[in-house]
C-alpha cells in the first residue's frame, strides 16, 4: 500500500533517530511499572527482581496444546481470556526483535523509525532485565540480515548507540529480516509500518510454543492525510511514480483502504493468537508498550 507525505517534504524526511530527553529515566520508570503490574495481577506483593526460585513474575496467554491444568482459571473468569502463571524460571527466554529499517519507516514526522527504535530498545531492556537473552534483527538498505545479541547491560548500550546511528533506507523491511528469525522462540516481537507484509508471510512461521507481538508504526499522516496541504502518495522503497492526492473522494478511498488494511491484520492476528497494535509515530513509546502488557495480563 503506498505510503503518504507532504509535497512540500524530501522523499526521506526523518531517516534518522537520536535518544530522547531522560531516555534512562523514561527506561526506569517503564521497567518498574511492569515490576508492579505484575505483583498487581497476582496480589502477592512480591519483589520481582528478588530471585526466588519459582517466584510468579506475571502471566502470558494460554497457548494452544498446552495442559489446561495450567490455567488460571480465576483469572480466565474475570477476563473471559485463558492465561497461564509466569514463574521466575519460565521469565529466562528467548526473544527476538524483528526491526523494520526500510525507508518507508522514514517518512514523517514525526519519524516513524525513531518510534520504532524507542520500542525496541525499550523492550530489549526490559527483557535483558529478566536475563533473557534478546536477539535483535532487521535487514540493511542492500538487503543484508543483521543479528545483535543482548545478554546484559553493556550489550544493551551497545546496541542502543548502534541504533541511534542508523538510517533507515533501502527497501527490505520485516520481510527481509524475517530470514534471520530463529527456527525457535520463546517470544518474537515484529516492529515497523506492515507495508511490507501480509499475514500469509507470517503463518508459516507461528508456532504453538512462540508468543508473538506485532507493533505497527504509522505516522500521523497516514493516519489521517491533512485536509489543508497537498498529499503526494508515494512509495519511498521503490521508482513508482507518485500519485497525488488532492480530492475529498481520493481521502476518502485512502481512508477505506486503510481500513481494511488494518481490519485484515487485526482479524488475522486474533485468530492466531497474535498481539496486534498501532502506535502512531510521536507519541510516547510507553503508551504501546503498556496497553500491550495489560493485552498480555501483565507479561509484555
Amino acid at each position: 500500500m503506498p505510503n503518504p507525505r507532504s509535497a512540500r517534504r524530501p522523499a526521506l524526511p526523518c531517516p534518522t533517530a537520536t535518544q530522547p530527553p531522560d531516555w534512562a529515566q523514561r527506561l526506569d520508570a517503564w521497567t518498574l511499572w511492569h515490576q508492579r503490574r505484575r505483583a498487581v495481577a497476582e496480589g502477592s506483593g512480591r519483589d520481582w527482581g528478588s530471585g526466588r526460585g519459582q517466584d510468579f513474575v506475571g502471566y502470558r496467554p494460554y497457548r494452544a496444546g498446552e495442559d489446561a491444568r495450567a490455567l488460571d482459571f480465576a483469572l480466565l473468569a474475570r477476563s473471559g481470556r485463558p492465561f497461564v502463571k509466569v514463574t521466575r524460571s519460565e521469565a529466562h527466554q528467548s526473544v527476538t526483535l524483528l526491526l523494520d529499517r526500510s525507508a518507508s519507516m522514514a517518512v514523517g514526522p514525526p519519524g516513524k523509525w525513531q518510534s520504532a527504535v524507542e520500542i525496541a530498545l525499550a523492550y530489549a531492556y526490559l527483557w535483558a532485565a529478566l536475563n533473557s537473552e534478546v536477539r535483535l534483527v532487521c535487514a540493511d538498505g542492500n538487503g543484508a540480515v543483521s543479528v545483535r545479541l543482548v545478554r546484559n547491560v553493556r550489550d544493551w548500550q551497545a546496541l542502543s548507540q548502534s541504533l541511534f546511528g542508523l538510517r533507515a533506507e533501502g527497501g527490505s523491511g520485516l520481510r527481509g529480516a524475517l530470514r534471520g528469525l530463529p527456527a525457535a522462540q520463546d517470544r518474537v516481537i515484529a516492529i515497523g509500518d506492515l507495508w511490507d507484509l501480509e499475514p500469509s508471510d507470517l503463518q508459516p512461521r507461528l508456532r504453538a510454543q512462540t508468543d508473538w507481538t506485532l507493533v505497527r508504526v504509522l505516522a500521523p499522516d497516514e493516519i489521517e492525510p491533512p485536509a489543508d496541504t497537498p498529499v503526494v502518495w508515494l512509495d519511498p522503497e521503490s521508482s513508482a511514480e507518485p500519485l497525488p492526492v488532492t480530492s475529498d473522494a481520493q481521502r476518502q478511498d485512502y481512508r477505506e483502504r486503510l481500513a481494511a488494511w488494518e481490519e485484515r491484520w487485526r482479524t488475522w492476528s486474533a485468530l492466531h493468537r497474535v498481539t496486534y497494535a498501532t502506535h502512531v509515530a510521536g507519541r510516547p513509546w510507553e503508551e504501546a508498550l503498556r496497553a500491550i502488557a495489560e493485552r498480555k495480563g501483565g507479561v509484555g
